[in-house]
């Protein structure tokens, strides 16, 4: 009998997307929360077609994000002082990006939302009859080239960005107009990802 192929590892990626779905559900997805892990579903199932896996029942599926999710409770304080333990089985990166956005949730939010974006926005048809090369890391100022770019601004365009997108109105992502004061409240009033002139927003 042949054996059917494992599913991919997850990627940091994909495990920054779990973890924004485990912050927004308070680390307890019940039935009502479906929709959004049937979003994360579908977001990272299009981008495993970008990337010419093969797509299967079992990959990426409701099922497999939600015990993804539920992954991080291994790494949560807040659960571990219940006298709790999380599942021991697990990708080590997981608790690398726990660590890392720990106590930052607006950070988490940020990255979480310029994954989604780009995934999205992207021509998988297009995409996919390329062949994937590995991410390069240019110098310092330069651009990490991934499935979502990230631009080293300079600090004086930021700021002459964010005065002439507020005199037009409320700040929001100039490409999914996504306005963080409006979905986080206070904490996200006057945050937001603004490219140099001409350049993309996110």
């Amino acid at each position: 009998m042949e054996k059917k192929p494992r599913n991919p590892v997850w990627s940091r990626d994909e495990l920054i997307l779990a973890l924004d779905l485990y912050v927004r559900t308070s680390g307890n997805p019940t039935g009502q929360d479906f929709e959004a892990v049937d979003e994360v579903s579908a977001i990272l199932n299009k981008l495993h077609r970008i990337m010419g896996n093969a797509t299967g029942e079992t990959l990426r599926n409701r099922n497999g994000v939600y015990l993804k999710v539920m992954n991080f409770r291994s790494s949560d304080p807040h659960y571990l002082d219940q006298g709790k333990v999380g599942m021991e089985r697990g990708n080590k990166l997981e608790g690398v990006i726990w660590q890392e956005y720990a106590g930052d949730p607006l950070r988490l939010a940020t990255d979480a939302q310029a994954i989604r974006a780009t995934i999205l926005a992207a021509d998988g048809v297009a995409l996919s009859q390329h062949p994937l090369e590995p991410p390069y890391e240019g110098e310092e100022g330069g651009v990490v080239l991934a499935m979502h770019k990230r631009y080293e601004r300079d600090r004086k365009l930021v700021r002459e960005k964010l005065k002439e997108a507020k005199a037009k109105g409320p700040l929001a992502c100039e490409v999914c107009a996504f306005d963080f004061e409006a979905t986080y409240g206070e904490l996200g009033a006057g945050y937001i990802e603004q490219p140099p002139s001409g350049g993309p927003g996110y």
